[in-house]
């Protein structure tokens, strides 16, 4: 597991491909009860807002199952706001060890997802700088992905990067997904 290793520094088990065998991200999928959930999260009056993404890698495609915030305020150093990057390791842990387990250890943490203020996408420029800083924080490689959300001409768009083979960070497809979770839970665990 991701958060598990992030924090304990322990072998991530066997969903994690062996380096240099993995397919290089071409695509993401988001199921539809995430782009249901960000959209919620686009109509709340707040600062600018972030948290997890979990799913599962297939080839070159990343499918995002599960969307959440990332934990509660009071969790976080007294006396100041939580910045938009930042991650509580108990609820990423939590998040991690209930997905792992409930799912084979198929699914796992796969990056983090931010919205602005107002919901409005910015220019692509001010996203690759979220990421930068993401990478610094070791949330953002050529596996584990920024998603940027928010209105663009009274639409919902999305937007994804990964870290590309020149360390920099590049653009993804995001493709949305009628599917709803447990319809792909019941698929991934085998479940008629």
């Amino acid at each position: 597991m991701r958060a598990q290793h992030r924090e304990f520094w322990r072998p991530s088990g066997p969903s994690a491909p062996p380096l240099g065998e993995a397919e290089a991200l071409g695509e993401v999928v988001l199921l539809g009860n995430v782009t249901t959930f960000l959209r919620r999260q686009l109509s709340s009056p707040a600062r600018v807002r972030g948290g997890l993404l979990f799913g599962y890698h297939d080839d070159e495609r990343l499918h995002v199952l599960l969307a959440s915030s990332a934990g509660v305020p009071g969790w976080y150093e007294e006396g100041r706001s939580r910045r938009v990057l930042e991650v509580d390791a108990r609820f990423t842990l939590g998040w991690s060890e209930a997905l792992f387990e409930v799912l084979g250890g198929r699914v796992d943490w796969v990056g983090n997802w931010l919205a602005h203020p107002d919901g409005q996408l910015r220019s692509e420029e001010r996203d690759l700088r979220w990421f930068t800083r993401g990478v610094r924080l070791g949330l953002f490689d050529d596996r584990n992905i920024l998603l940027v959300v928010g209105w663009e001409d009274s639409r919902f768009h999305s937007r994804a990067y990964f870290q590309g083979d020149a360390g920099k960070g590049e653009p993804l497809i995001c493709l949305p997904s009628d599917q709803v979770f447990p319809e792909r839970l019941r698929q991934i665990v085998g479940l008629p």
